[in-house]
């Protein structure tokens, strides 16, 4: 009796168990629902990418920094191929999908994204694509992407990074005038003599304040990431001689303020959803507290525009470099 009993107790456990675990959608599984594509989609990445997987109103993005290793770049390019394809064999309602992965220095190494109606316009080489080498994909990611270059959200196609072995897209996001807040102009550079005393801190000054005019004049042509991030160092480099002979004072304060507008408008550039960036993240905490960007309501969520959370701080840097103007024609 002792044994039946037994016997049957480790049955109904076993029955309890298997059905627990079927109510639980495991890592490996084609989940049915977007809230589950997270846990899904890390089964797909590398370590680093647990916990960095979201998914905000269709739109899936993750980012991480890839380790050290040989064949870093093959390693980079197969993790993004693989992240596409699983993404969209989901056959959820997918919106686009962004995966972000960063050198072991934090700098960019490989940016790809692949909005909803592109995969639907090139459908059948998508599914040859994918599946071929991810070399294959890569290249083709760079032959489409020329034909789209103003595709944002659903219609986006965008490459860029060491790891693409190609220059990004040439993504125009000039800081354009609100009608409500009127714009600062580019400020030109000031003559007075009554600049910082001392030829070495007037030089520095002088070229840190070029420097940072210099980027609000390219964001008016309309640059791409790599040139942003080539005249973020250049400024950097300057406006850290500047401080380094500089007294501190409001100039030199103005100056390191600038750069560091600067600085936040390219990680929101590169580290958003396609469109939207959300109010409640790191980044969005920072831009509703710092920059005041109109919020939007999608879905249950309140997000920022990517343009609109760009424009808001590249307008904050200008009216700083304005302030730098007037503080050095005094």
């Amino acid at each position: 009796m002792k044994n039946l009993l037994l016997a049957i107790l480790s049955s109904v456990l076993a029955i309890i168990a298997a059905g627990s675990a079927q109510a639980q959608i495991t890592g490996s599984e084609k989940p049915t629902r977007l809230d589950d594509l997270p846990r899904y989609l890390e089964s797909v990445l590398p370590p680093e990418a647990k916990g960095r997987v979201n998914v905000v109103s269709g739109f899936v993005e993750t980012y991480f920094n890839m380790p050290d290793s040989t064949n870093i770049k093959q390693r980079a390019q197969k993790t993004a191929r693989d992240f596409v394809l699983a993404v969209y064999n989901t056959e959820l309602p997918i919106r686009g999908v962004k995966i972000e992965i960063m050198q072991p220095n934090r700098m960019p190494g490989l940016t790809l994204a692949l909005g909803a109606n592109i995969t639907a316009k090139y459908r059948q080489e998508i599914n040859d694509k994918l599946r071929a080498e991810p070399v294959n994909f890569i290249t083709w990611m760079k032959t489409v992407s020329s034909r789209h270059v103003d595709g944002l959200g659903a219609d986006q196609i965008y490459l860029s990074g060491i790891w693409a072995d190609v220059v990004p897209n040439n993504v125009n996001l000039v800081a354009e005038q609100n009608p409500t807040v009127n714009q600062p102009s580019v400020p030109s550079q000031p003559t007075s003599s009554k600049s910082p005393a001392g030829t070495e801190t007037n030089r520095n000054v002088q070229d840190a304040f070029g420097s940072l005019s210099k980027i609000a004049e390219s964001l008016n042509v309309g640059i791409n990431y790599l040139q942003y991030e080539a005249l973020i160092a250049e400024a950097r480099s300057h406006v850290s001689d500047a401080a380094r002979t500089l007294p501190d004072g409001e100039l030199r304060n103005e100056l390191g303020r600038t750069l560091d507008d600067y600085v936040f408008a390219g990680e929101v550039w590169m580290s958003s959803t396609n469109e939207y960036i959300l109010a409640v993240s790191d980044v969005g905490k920072v831009l509703t507290e710092k920059y005041s960007p109109a919020l939007e309501a999608e879905g249950s969520n309140q997000v920022i525009r990517r343009e609109v959370a760009f424009r808001a701080i590249v307008n904050s840097a200008r009216r700083r470099t304005n302030a730098v103007a007037s503080l050095l024609s005094k």
